[in-house]
């Protein structure tokens, strides 16, 4: 992670890259666009270019990028999260029946926090699945992300509380934040992915 960020930041037009993304991640709908310039960048490192972030250009690419990242992103984040929000509500419920109010505060939404980080890395996984066969039938294959999941999960686990721990910091300037650590976890999934077929290979 510490060098993908050095090659990141030796780009001399980086922050102004961030400035604009954090701009258009901070604007709804709008910001499908963001997420389309990361299925961009995902792409460029699977064909071996350099850790660097694209241009902001070819918007209309960028936008159906946006919709296929959206769609993974639904699937694979929005069902973990959903289960884990059902749990959440059941043992708030009960926290509350109990009048266990400081459990109901917090330990409750253990399970939602959960089903959220475990979303975001079958999202990644799921998206490098798509770029590499090119296949719809991704958003289905459950079967295939989970397993490929469990097994990237001891080499992503840390990057992916670095993640979180920057978008819970960042929060008032959610865009901002979302798009500086977006990128460099993008780049640190798929160099892990990348490399753990090598070594099957």
């Amino acid at each position: 992670m510490e060098s993908i960020c050095a090659a990141l930041w030796s780009d001399e037009r980086f922050f102004k890259k961030v400035i604009i993304g954090g701009i258009i991640g901070s604007i709804p709908l709008v910001n499908i666009l963001a997420l389309g310039y990361f299925f961009r960048f995902a792409g460029r490192l699977r064909e071996g270019k350099r850790v660097e972030l694209p241009e902001w250009d070819q918007f209309e690419g960028l936008f159906v990028d946006g919709i296929k990242m959206t769609l993974l992103k639904l699937v694979y984040v929005g069902i973990p999260t959903l289960i884990g929000g059902l749990f959440t509500y059941v043992c708030y419920q009960l926290f509350s029946a109990i009048r266990l109010d400081l459990l109901a505060a917090t330990v409750s939404f253990l399970p939602l926090c959960l089903g959220m980080f475990i979303g975001v890395i079958l999202w990644m996984v799921a998206l490098n699945q798509y770029l590499a066969s090119g296949a719809a039938g991704v958003l289905l294959n459950w079967e295939v992300t989970l397993r490929k999941g469990i097994r990237v999960f001891p080499h992503v686990w840390l990057g992916s509380l670095a993640f979180w721990g920057l978008i819970a910091l960042g929060w008032p300037l959610l865009g901002f934040a979302f798009f500086l650590g977006f990128g460099p976890y993008v780049a640190y999934f798929t160099a892990t992915l990348l490399s753990l077929k090598k070594e099957t290979l």
